[in-house]
């Protein structure tokens, strides 16, 4: 017997879940909107979330961070489900969830959250990567394609606000080189000068790349690699 947190909008699909899972003899909890998810998980914290990907005010990307943060890290097995889910993407695991699709039926349902609870988070990329950039909208896109691949994220908008995510321990660095307040050269020199960040992988990031010099720079001054933005998302 599990305890499932069902997260839908739609009242019909929301019961249906739940009738065919308590049938099994889970104990299902239902939340309509992102606001009562929150509410229900600084209190409790269930064996399996199961949401639709349309849930207000709390999409499917954001569940991810928000049940790895209440679980210490350790994530809660989450499904999502759509009506229009891409049938190539239904069943697979993207982003630390599983798809399912929005017209399963009841034993499908059944064993999938079988499958998924047995699974936890074990099919997860192993990895938790810190991307900084003052850039909301690219910081935010990068974390989201990580996540994509399974990546755990933190994002940081420069140097200085780095520096204190570097305490969440990421087993890679991504980092911009323009930035306000602590750029990315003085935010990896400070990381270079900190033995317990000294063998961190990082990844530079920069616009003239193509030029060279600040690529070089930051090779010399102690990162591992560096990429050119825009990216090209398909290398």
């Amino acid at each position: 017997m599990a305890t499932v947190l069902i997260a839908c909008p739609h009242v019909g699909e929301l019961e249906r879940i739940a009738d065919i899972l308590i049938a099994e003899g889970h104990v299902c909890m239902r939340c309509r909107d992102g606001q009562a998810v929150r509410e229900y998980l600084k209190e409790l914290h269930p064996d399996l979330v199961i949401t639709d990907v349309d849930l207000p005010s709390l999409d499917a990307f954001d569940l991810v961070r928000l049940l790895e943060d209440v679980s210490g890290g350790r994530g809660i097995p989450l499904i999502v489900g759509h009506a229009t889910v891409d049938a190539q993407v239904s069943g697979q695991a993207r982003s630390g969830f599983q798809w399912m699709g929005h017209a399963t039926s009841p034993d499908d349902l059944v064993g999938i959250v079988r499958t998924r609870l047995e699974m936890g988070t074990q099919e997860r990329v192993s990895g938790h990567v810190l991307v900084v950039d003052d850039d909301k909208e690219l910081r935010e896109l990068v974390a989201r394609r990580l996540q994509m691949v399974g990546y755990q994220t933190s994002t940081a908008l420069d140097g200085e606000d780095g520096l204190e995510c570097m305490q969440k321990n990421p087993d890679l660095v991504l980092t911009d080189i323009d930035m306000p307040r602590l750029d990315g050269f003085g935010f990896l020199t400070k990381l270079r000068a900190e033995p317990k960040y000294r063998h961190v992988p990082v990844i530079v990031m920069t616009a003239h790349a193509g030029r060279g010099e600040d690529a070089a720079h930051g090779l010399q001054l102690g990162a591992n690699d560096y990429v050119r933005k825009p990216f090209n998302w398909e290398n």
